[in-house]
């Protein structure tokens, strides 16, 4: 289970390349994350969250 204790940040961008990048080679070495992505581009706050793991 991942705390908010134990919980780094490794990306914060605009990119969904980058991110998707981070996210495999996350995948790749067996750590488990959590995601959290905002859509500002819209009205109201639409918001996605996720986890692995």
């Amino acid at each position: 289970m991942i705390m908010f204790w134990n919980r780094k940040e490794v990306f914060i961008g605009n990119s969904l390349q980058e991110f998707n990048e981070t996210r495999n080679i996350l995948v790749f070495n067996g750590i488990k994350y959590k995601y959290r992505i905002v859509d500002n581009s819209g009205s109201g706050g639409l918001r996605r969250t996720g986890n692995f793991g």
